[in-house]
């Protein structure tokens, strides 16, 4: 048995609480890290450039450049690290509940919009088509500067009480639906402040697990944050001026 020496100082009793409970620090460490956040891969989205409504046969190559090559590419890369992680943290982590084994599990599996730490998993879909959102020029360049959904103004979002549904739709910028009949698709959510002059640029993005059908079935709502979220292209649409 050892004494401390009078010349030493005497700590308090907090101190010798890390080398007493090594054993519960080490879990409360590997417990935390299962609470990391995810720090995967990001997507880099393109500006699509076309001058005029000759253009609708290369916007539509394009896009479908964008689809099946580029963003399916990055969905698998994206898949394969969230596998990774998943495995680590179970290889590090002693006792899972089953509903985070469960995440984890799906997290392993699946592309996610997002990381295990939240409650609900937003599962990329693999698609053959995009969900489109028409916004000014200013925000759809912001969208995809900051790959989120934030720079999105209110007025361009669905009330819903207290918070907003994000709008999306099938509706191809290249095709003849006119510009009018998108704006009508906005009023008839409830964003009744756009005008023909908003639907300027298109944001294209994949559809997830978070997006709902409504009777409209060109048009799909999102409820959930408005943060990061993979912005795959952009570019100005291509609809017609007249009504159809």
């Amino acid at each position: 048995m050892s004494f401390l020496h009078p010349s030493q100082p005497h700590l308090p009793c907090s101190a010798l609480l890390p080398s007493l409970s090594s054993p519960f620090h080490s879990f409360i460490s590997s417990l935390t890290m299962a609470f990391e956040l995810y720090d995967g891969p990001s997507y880099t989205g393109a500006v699509i450039t076309v001058d005029n409504t000759t253009q609708r046969q290369t916007l539509r190559h394009e896009l479908a450049v964008c689809l099946t090559i580029n963003y399916e590419s990055f969905r698998l890369t994206r898949t394969f690290n969230q596998a990774a992680y998943a495995l680590t943290v179970v290889a590090n982590l002693q006792s899972i509940l089953p509903a985070r084994r469960a995440r984890l599990l799906e997290f392993a599996t699946t592309a996610c919009m997002n990381e295990p730490s939240e409650d609900r998993l937003e599962l990329i879909q693999q698609s053959t088509f995009f969900l489109y959102l028409y916004v000014p020029e200013d925000v759809a360049r912001g969208c995809l500067e900051s790959q989120s959904l934030a720079p999105i103004p209110d007025y361009l979002r669905i009330p819903d009480g207290q918070d907003h549904k994000l709008l999306a739709m099938k509706t191809k910028p290249y095709g003849y639906t006119s510009v009018q009949a998108i704006v009508q698709k906005y009023h008839n959510a409830g964003c009744y402040g756009v005008s023909n002059a908003d639907i300027d640029f298109f944001i294209a993005v994949p559809k997830t697990s978070w997006f709902d059908n409504t009777e409209d079935p060109d048009v799909f709502t999102r409820s959930g944050r408005f943060g990061p979220f993979d912005i795959v292209a952009i570019g100005r649409s291509m609809l017609s001026e007249q009504e159809d």
